[in-house]
């Protein structure tokens, strides 16, 4: 059913949404037996929280909703597609287009149906070619994992391992799927990580505080040779200077005050076959850089209180959101070390020089958000796209996201994100950078030789007026100014008697 299927394959249907995303259109899963809703992250509830909060979305079967492309599908089990007037329930579906998918197991039996609905009919053979791709993928990818534990339970089954293979799989979960965004700068840095994580060279991750430097660095984990190897991830500074020796390299029973009986295990130690993430690496103290920097070039570790050298094979990946070489020439950071993690530097832009991905970053936002509070079909306004637009990021995608979050859970009843969602900071940005937009482009702000603070004036009076339907209360809310003063401006303004006129001011 619908929650198995989701719950079993939630990783890989996640992955062709991003697909799908990317492409500008919506992927709908249904199962064998009618029920529907909009792919989500890997859903982890229980059988109960999902019907009990209406998560499944809807029974699209045909004995609740009549002949649609998915009761056509999963009878004829082929790909179709259905305009919108030929649904028997045209009420909610007349403009709607769908183009569906049938998808089966590897006994040859059907396990659901994808769907893409297409509101532009000029895309409809685009989404067609699409939802045939998504299905076939998803069939391979089933086939191949199904493939895979059946070699892993034998492999476990021949040198008596009981632990569950999927304990087994690494801390990195991103893939660079989740990385969004069709930026020409993001895609040309998304296409060197890409071929660098083929290698276990070092690579240094630069850049500003949320533009996703550890959603980098699992995605090239988990695109390497390392990938069934452990991702073990440090903030350098977020530990305090005298305990990251200790958590990098662990220690010997007894070697100080304090120290658990048996010794520990270092991150190092912990990350052999895999890779090791560090970051905020420039917070790394300089005595542990040295001792670091000995540990790459001979591949071995010393414990703490220990004389045994322990041999690694790990793979580096650091990340700052400083300049390390000027880091060094302030004796803040060794130059030597700098040269051994930086063999590949990946530089992030920030999501203010992204501008062209903000909304698309946004709509992927919401979405997954929107799935985590159980809300389907939200609406978006525009002041809402061009306020996010207009905005500055100081703390990048971080930010944005914890914005989104915030609309989503602001919006209550309503199904439509509005200005009225965002914060104060976003709010003033947008006005002042929307308002001196206006006045750039005015003609009469262009043409005036003097008085242009009045000329300012009435161009902004008229723009909130209209914007507030000429409600003088909300007016003089937005312009901070009290009713009987905005009253008398536009009283005495030559320029705003259409207003006047139109309004019965």
């Amino acid at each position: 059913n619908y929650y198995n299927v989701i719950n079993t394959y939630g990783d890989i249907l996640d992955e062709l949404k991003q697909i799908a995303n990317m492409n500008e259109f919506t992927l709908l899963f249904c199962d064998e037996k009618g029920r529907t809703g909009q792919i989500k992250d890997l859903i982890k509830y229980t059988i109960y929280e999902i019907e009990s909060n209406d998560i499944l979305g809807i029974d699209a079967s045909e004995k609740s909703i009549g002949t649609s492309s998915i009761t056509e599908t999963l009878v004829k089990k082929r790909p179709i597609k259905f305009l919108g007037i030929y649904h028997y329930n045209t009420s909610g579906h007349k403009k709607t287009n769908i183009c569906t998918a049938p998808v089966f197991d590897m006994n040859g039996k059907i396990k659901g149906v994808f769907a893409i609905p297409v509101n532009d009919y000029t895309r409809l053979n685009e989404a067609f070619a699409l939802v045939i791709s998504l299905a076939k993928l998803f069939e391979a990818k089933i086939s191949l994992r199904s493939i895979k534990d059946k070699i892993i339970f034998l492999e476990e089954r021949k040198n008596k391992i009981i632990t569950h293979p999927k304990t087994c799989k690494s801390n990195a979960t991103y893939t660079f799927t989740d990385i969004v965004g069709k930026n020409l700068e993001l895609t040309e840095v998304k296409a060197l990580a890409m071929q660098v994580a083929k290698t276990s060279v070092p690579v240094l991750i630069l850049g500003e505080s949320g533009t996703g430097k550890e959603l980098f660095a699992q995605s090239i984990h988990n695109s390497s040779l390392r990938k069934d190897g452990p991702f073990i991830a440090i903030n350098c500074g977020a530990i305090p200077s005298e305990l990251v020796e200790s958590e990098l390299f662990g220690y010997e029973e007894g070697s100080f005050t304090g120290a658990i009986k048996g010794g520990k295990k270092g991150k190092l130690e912990a990350a052999n076959s895999g890779t090791l993430f560090l970051d905020e690496i420039e917070s790394m103290p300089l005595n542990v850089q040295i001792k670091l920097l000995r540990t790459l070039s001979a591949k071995t570790i010393t414990k703490i209180g220990g004389t045994k050298e322990i041999p690694i094979d790990i793979r580096i990946i650091s990340a700052t959101k400083k300049n390390l070489l000027k880091e060094a020439d302030k004796d803040a950071f060794r130059e030597d070390l700098y040269y051994r993690i930086s063999t590949f530097t990946l530089e992030l832009p920030p999501l203010r020089e992204r501008r062209d991905d903000i909304l698309m970053i946004s709509k992927y936002f919401i979405d997954k958000f929107s799935t985590k509070y159980g809300l389907l079909n939200i609406e978006i306004h525009e002041e809402f796209s061009n306020a996010l637009s207009y905005y500055y990021w100081r703390g990048n995608i971080r930010e944005l996201k914890n914005v989104i979050e915030r609309a989503i859970v602001l919006l209550g009843d309503s199904d439509e994100l509005t200005i009225n969602h965002l914060p104060k900071k976003i709010l003033k940005s947008y006005t002042y950078k929307n308002t001196k937009e206006k006045l750039d482009s005015n003609e009469k702000v262009k043409n005036s030789s003097s008085n242009l603070l009045a000329v300012g004036e009435e161009i902004l009076i008229e723009s909130v007026l209209t914007k507030t339907n000429c409600s003088l209360i909300e007016t003089s809310k937005i312009l901070g100014i009290s009713r009987q003063t905005l009253h008398n401006k536009i009283n005495g303004s030559k320029q705003l008697t259409k207003v006047k006129k139109s309004y019965n001011l």
